[in-house]
């Protein structure tokens, strides 16, 4: 929820079997202030993951890959 403190549930940093060799598309739902969001979401080894420039998109910030340094700059409003 926007302006909202983050409430954590207890195990987010707990580490798990290691299952990196797999990966697939999932079915994760993002919500944002009680909107379901539209996201390509993969599950590698275990763990859930977005697109940067996705999440950008729906959050509000912009990402540019920058070659020369091969990083990514993220610039918010």
């Amino acid at each position: 929820l926007t302006g909202k403190v983050y409430t954590t549930n207890g195990g987010e940093l707990e580490i798990g079997e290691d299952n990196s060799a797999s990966c697939v598309k999932t079915l994760q739902t993002i919500f944002v202030d009680g909107q379901a969001l539209k996201l390509s979401v993969y599950n590698i080894g275990g763990n859930n993951y977005f697109r940067l420039v996705d999440l950008g998109t729906q959050l509000g910030f912009d990402v540019t890959y920058l070659a020369e340094s091969n990083t990514a700059q993220i610039t918010t409003k």
